[in-house]
């Protein structure tokens, strides 16, 4: 449900004039940094190696940040199972104050409160706690 809601978000024709930028990257229980990074960088059509290791981090998440300045982005992290992720991704992903937006599913209550509590910007994060569907709205989504 969480993920199928956010898939229809990032198509939908609105969202597609709205952004500048979009990439949607899932994560696993179990991520790497760098791949999360390069992940972006492909989907903006720029190089990125694709087995970076930590060495890589800065220079990588430098990249993400240059490319995202000053534009309207969407990003859509999909499926996050750590707090830490938020704060090894959240530092290359400015806050220029223009509609810029990062939508982060996951399934822990946790994670999801740590995410918004660390939102320093003008704008407050959200949590929307999706309800279980009856069985013709899930067929309808």
């Amino acid at each position: 449900g969480k993920t199928t809601l956010a898939n229809f978000l990032f198509n939908d024709s609105r969202t597609v004039r709205r952004f500048d930028r979009k990439a949607w990257i899932t994560v696993s229980q179990s991520y790497e940094r760098c791949n999360l990074l390069s992940q972006i960088l492909r989907q903006f059509d720029e190089p990125a190696p694709e087995n970076p290791t930590d060495a890589h981090y800065r220079d990588l998440g430098a990249k993400v940040f240059n490319i995202l300045r000053n534009r309207r982005y969407l990003v859509v992290i999909d499926d996050v199972w750590s707090e830490k992720l938020w704060d090894d991704i959240n530092i290359f992903l400015p806050d220029d104050g223009n509609g810029s937006r990062i939508l982060l599913t996951t399934r822990l209550e946790n994670v999801a409160n740590y995410v918004v509590s660390s939102d320093e910007g003008n704008e407050k994060g959200y949590i929307h706690k999706a309800d279980l569907l009856d069985w013709d709205m899930s067929w309808r989504l």
